[in-house]
């Protein structure tokens, strides 16, 4: 940064000189102004570093984009073509050590619409900040909620922005207004989330998740209770329970099963419902960078009429690596939905991955 504003200036001064050539006075009153102005440079970006001595920073992205058409099996609607976006997003973390195991932390990402006009920062993914410690990390803002990052995070293989497929109806994926605490002991981690939205009756979140690492296998298990809302009015409550396992072989094949069973309680008696989300995922490496995919799921929300929105469905892929933080691929996704036509998705597109470092 020193050599940056050094060279800037330089080259002001050095224009300056040329223009005032002429004048001898002049010119060695812009050569004073210039040397006092480099110093003034080269104080504040100290000054800047001492401020923050045992601060970092990672700027982070992924562009994934894709071409896709979209076979439409129901009623009269025709099919499409079109160029869209896989959940493309930019972010930064920023952290500064206090010392003892206490520090700061603070995460901004979010998303890029490489479909359609291209915009940024007009949806925000992650938007918090927060404090850790030996006890664990406490933030504040918009989050991963734990049920994610502890249970259908495993299941989220495919290049596909609506994975894992079944969960993604009703999961809680990116969550605004959160307060949480994340911890780990051993091979345990722990995550409790709570959700406060301008609400006078507790809680409109409550999610608690643990987690079990063991060698190349994950268990875990989340427990949601949040406001049950329809049409803009909370009706009452939603329980769900939800379990993960996965493992990776010693041939580096990847297996992943999630299920989530769900209860719906309305305050008004006679209306409960139950429902669930079950999601698979295999991976499996072969030849020089490529990998076959795929995967089956099944949504059920409780609903015996033809307002149900259940469905199942399978995905099957071909990703190849071009290098580790860049792959191509083919998948074709479809949708056998209970009460419309099946929907048929074929796509090829490729994801770029970049990130920088920052260290004091």
């Amino acid at each position: 940064m020193k050599t940056t504003k050094t060279l800037i200036a330089l080259a002001v001064g050095l224009c300056s000189l040329n223009a005032y050539a002429a004048d001898s006075e002049s010119l060695t009153q812009q050569i004073e102004t210039l040397t006092q102005r480099i110093q003034q440079l080269e104080e504040s970006d100290s000054s800047a570093t001492a401020a923050f001595p045992n601060g970092s920073m990672k700027i982070y992205g992924t562009f994934r984009t894709k071409f896709a058409m979209n076979e439409k099996g129901h009623g009269d609607a025709d099919d499409s073509w079109d160029v869209s976006d896989n959940s493309s997003r930019m972010g930064l973390i920023a952290k500064t050590d206090f010392g003892h195991g206490w520090g700061a932390i603070a995460q901004g990402e979010w998303h890029v619409k490489l479909g359609g006009d291209g915009s940024f920062g007009t949806k925000a993914r992650k938007a918090y900040a927060g404090i850790t410690s030996p006890y664990g990390q406490v933030a504040i803002g918009k989050q991963r909620s734990a049920q994610y990052l502890i249970v259908a995070e495993y299941t989220n293989i495919f290049n596909h922005n609506g994975a894992p497929f079944a969960y993604d109806e009703e999961g809680l994926f990116h969550t605004g207004n959160l307060l949480t605490w994340r911890g780990k002991t051993g091979d345990f981690e722990w995550m409790l989330d709570t959700q406060f939205d301008e609400t006078d009756d507790g809680a409109n979140i409550i999610n608690a998740a643990v987690g079990y690492d063991f060698g190349k296998m994950h268990l875990g298990i989340g427990y949601i209770k949040q406001d049950l809302l329809e049409g803009g009015d909370n009706l009452g409550k939603q329980d769900t329970l939800g379990g993960v396992i996965s493992y990776t072989f010693s041939n580096d094949i990847y297996l992943a099963a999630a299920y989530h069973a769900k209860e719906y309680n309305y305050d008004l008696g006679g209306k409960g419902r139950s429902g669930g989300a079950l999601d698979t995922g295999l991976v499996v490496p072969f030849g020089d960078g490529f990998n076959f995919l795929t995967g089956y799921f099944q949504f059920k929300d409780g609903i015996d009429t033809v307002e149900s929105k259940n469905y199942t469905g399978y995905n099957v892929s071909l990703e190849y690596f071009i290098a580790k933080n860049g792959k191509v691929f083919v998948e074709y996704l479809t949708y056998d939905h209970e009460n419309m036509a099946e929907d048929q998705i074929f796509s090829v597109g490729f994801r770029y991955d970049f990130k920088y470092f920052w260290d004091k």
